[in-house]
């Protein structure tokens, strides 16, 4: 099956934004949810302010926007995490959970995605950096960490 709209929720920042250019490069409708406005606006993009933790207003985007597919890129970076522990808890952990189960509930034959590396904090990096493959970014070593970690690498 191809395809034809993707939501993406941390859509506005830097990643969000570069992914959003290539999917709608190759056809693919975007729908950008998050909670800060772009620094770029695209005219042809669909932007829907919100915050991750609001699973009304995302439930009201599945309804009605009908995405095939999520790539869910919100959550705290680590200095924002790290200066507030419970808000992090809340958007890196139970919102990411409420909208995987909100998106099998509506869309159960399609992948969801998770951004891993971004919300782990300083601490981590330490242990990361020792194990890292060689050769490898820190950013693979974290992706494997948590792989492994998850039982999936």
């Amino acid at each position: 099956m191809t395809v034809r709209s993707v939501l993406i929720t941390g859509g506005n920042g830097n990643l969000g934004h570069l992914l959003a250019d290539r999917f709608e490069n190759t056809g693919i409708r975007v729908i950008s949810y998050d909670i800060v406005e772009p620094q770029r606006p695209v005219p042809s993009r669909n932007i829907i302010l919100g915050d991750i933790r609001d699973t009304d207003k995302l439930r009201t985007i599945f309804e009605k926007e009908r995405p095939e597919a999520v790539v869910h890129l919100a959550g705290l970076l680590s200095g924002s995490s790290e200066a507030d522990p419970m808000a992090a808890w809340e958007i890196n952990a139970t919102a990411s959970v409420k909208l995987m189960q909100m998106q099998r509930r509506i869309m159960w034959d399609h992948s969801y995605f998770q951004a891993l590396s971004p919300h782990m904090g300083r601490r981590y990096q330490q242990s990361f950096q020792q194990r890292r493959p060689n050769g490898h970014k820190t950013y693979t070593a974290q992706l494997k960490s948590r792989q492994n970690a998850w039982g999936i690498g």
